[in-house]
């Protein structure tokens, strides 16, 4: 990629557009377009999806996707993405689904690729790890 900088504020045009805030439509668009998609394809939070992949898919350019996740939704995408696939592990757990599953094929069931990804994450999001949890349940 070839960086151009603007003379006035030697600031990359990358940088500029990132520095532009969006507006409540293109935020709310995008929000729209993203819970619209998470309706069609609720399991595309359990592929290995990139930001890139997802933009495309929901037709928004990727720093306008990055901008809305770290400031409209608060979180990284990173974050976001494994906040839901933890949201969903644990609607399976309740559902009894660890019967049939370890822990970590459920969690990889889910869409977490490494057992260390899912146990920071759970650790993040839930407070305790996935044994404290389901010993208190």
């Amino acid at each position: 990629m070839i960086v151009v900088r603007n003379p006035a504020t030697n600031l990359s045009e990358e940088f500029q557009k990132w520095k532009q805030p969006l507006t409540y439509e293109e935020s709310n668009a995008i929000k729209v377009k993203l819970n619209e998609y998470l309706d069609i394809d609720p399991e595309i939070i359990q592929r290995d999806i990139k930001i890139q992949e997802l933009a495309d898919l929901l037709e928004v350019p990727k720093y306008k996707l990055s901008i809305f996740f770290s400031r409209d939704m608060l979180t990284p995408y990173k974050d976001w993405l494994n906040k839901r696939r933890l949201d969903l592990f644990l609607i399976q757990l309740e559902a009894g689904t660890l019967k049939r599953y370890s822990i970590m094929g459920l969690a990889t069931r889910c869409g977490f690729q490494t057992k260390s990804n899912f146990y920071s994450s759970f650790k993040k999001f839930c407070g305790c790890s996935p044994f404290e949890y389901i010993e208190n349940v």
